[in-house]
């Protein structure tokens, strides 16, 4: 089974956490948290070398390059809670930006957008669940974020993913299932530079969400207390928790023993101490999960590695069918080289075939080949006006000429397209000597018939026929050659025959 691997980072100015965490299977593993911290004021050049200090400490703790998953800190953004009129993703992600612009008074081109889907009930807004969407949309400047990201960009961290803290906390909590099932939970926490509040309803989505920056490790005391007050105020009776889950790092376990006292609440201290931590871990178990996940990315911050998947998609494509399109030109010119010989063989051929037929003209040949098959219908019909013109009946019905016309009216009726071959032709008042080849016996019989037919004044006296060609299927050669002798039938003086 494929092993899946990557780099889970938590970011703030002051602290970055990186966390390799990887799956075979359903097995999980999360490496040892690997930070880097920045003390002081800050210098131009402070943030990229941070980032290079990381990025050394990673591979000196025998991290291979794999994909990075970004989890953004409390400060960097903003979290509102939010209430569409729609239920499908399609219409309320449409309609999202606009409505938080007005309803936020915010700019919403200046900042990029995610979402969660949040718990509220019935009772709390009045309006049936069915036909309303809850949602929790975190704000972020698009231009500071934008900054970050491309500070990791040119180390070559380039993340694939950049979601709020709050959702990778989320993705770390539901997936190490710690927290009691069925049972709403409060949790708190404290990164290097802010007090994180999350309140879970019983299946484990975010019923309430905020932080609180701090700067000194005593304010902590003073800030968590009364913000904890405030957010449990904000709850019905049936949604306020009875657990209080914690990461220990930065939180006095007597403030924490104070503040459940307080609070008619039951604490209990999570394996992770280290809220960042878990963040990181968090957001690279929710790729791998495929959650919910509440990414800026999406809203249209494409991160540059796939920029550049894409764009060498497009060009191998672009490759694809230029060889596709060239190969078809060269078939194509192959093609109409042999269907130009062809064409040239073919004119040559019935040019000779017209200097046989009509020798005394063919010297002169015409200009446009197109016209000798409407040059060989006149001849024919000149022809035929000279034999019917020559003679009249009784004249002709004694003559070589009356046998010449009876068997050519007998042939016309086979129409243009008869292959039959005449070697040789020999007329007599009373018959003639009749010798050619046709393609096939079908085709002879077909002759047969027509000379043999009710309404024909010659008739077949004798046959005799023989095969050319090696016998082939697909030997051209083959063919059905015959010498027939026709004699010429009496008609009674008061039957004059017909002459078309």
């Amino acid at each position: 089974m494929r092993k899946k691997r990557c780099l889970g980072v938590h970011y703030t100015d002051t602290q970055i956490t990186a966390v390799i965490v990887e799956k075979e299977g359903v097995d999980i593993q999360i490496g040892p948290a690997v930070k880097v911290t920045h003390e002081g004021e800050w210098e131009e050049g402070d943030r990229i070398a941070l980032i290079k200090e990381l990025k050394e400490k990673i591979n000196y703790a025998g991290g291979k390059q794999c994909p990075v998953m970004l989890s953004v800190g409390g400060r960097f953004y903003q979290s509102e809670e939010y209430e569409s009129e729609f239920n499908d993703p399609r219409q309320f992600t449409q309609t999202l930006r606009y409505d938080v612009e007005e309803e936020y008074a915010i700019d919403a081109d200046a900042m990029t957008l995610c979402y969660q889907h949040r718990s509220k009930t019935k009772e709390e807004t009045g309006i049936d669940n069915s036909v309303t969407t809850e949602l929790l949309v975190h704000s972020a400047a698009r231009e500071k974020l934008q900054e970050i990201l491309t500070l990791f960009e040119q180390e070559e961290l380039d993340a694939l993913v950049a979601e709020p803290d709050f959702v990778s906390w989320q993705h770390y909590l539901q997936n190490r299932e710690e927290l009691p099932k069925q049972q709403s939970v409060l949790l708190v926490a404290c990164s290097i530079d802010a007090v994180y509040i999350l309140i879970l309803d019983q299946d484990h989505n975010p019923v309430l969400t905020r932080s609180f920056p701090y700067s000194k490790g005593e304010e902590v005391k003073i800030i968590l207390p009364g913000e904890l007050r405030r957010s449990l105020g904000v709850l019905p009776e049936e949604k306020q928790p009875k657990y209080l889950y914690y990461h220990s790092n930065r939180l006095n376990d007597s403030l924490i023993q104070m503040i459940a006292k307080e609070n008619h609440l039951q604490a209990f201290n999570l394996r992770e101490s280290d809220m960042t931590a878990a963040c990181a871990a968090g957001v690279g178990l929710g790729s791998f999960e495929k959650q919910e996940q509440g990414d800026f990315r999406i809203d249209g911050m494409m991160c540059r590695t796939l920029v550049k998947a894409k764009e060498r998609a497009w060009y191998g494509l672009s490759v694809a069918v230029s060889v596709f399109l060239l190969v078809c030109i060269l078939v194509f010119q192959t093609q109409s080289s042999k269907y130009q010989t062809n064409e040239e063989n073919a004119k040559q051929d019935m040019m000779k075939a017209w200097q046989m037929a009509f020798p005394e003209e063919g010297k002169k040949l015409p200009r446009d080949i197109r016209t000798i098959p409407r040059l060989v219908r006149n001849k024919l019909k000149n022809i035929r006006q000279n034999f019917s013109n020559a003679n009249n009946a009784r004249s002709m019905s004694n003559s070589a000429s009356n046998t010449f016309w009876l068997l050519f009216e007998v042939l016309n009726k086979l129409g243009e397209d008869f292959d039959l071959r005449i070697d040789n032709l020999s007329m007599y008042a009373k018959g003639a000597t009749f010798t050619g080849s046709v393609a096939n016996m079908a085709d002879l019989q077909k002759l047969r018939e027509a000379v043999d037919g009710d309404d024909s004044q010659i008739k077949i006296a004798s046959i005799s026929i023989e095969k050319t060609g090696s016998g082939s299927s697909d030997d051209p050669t083959n063919r059905r050659t015959f010498t027939m002798q026709i004699e010429v039938q009496k008609i009674d003086a008061e039957e004059p025959r017909s002459r078309r």
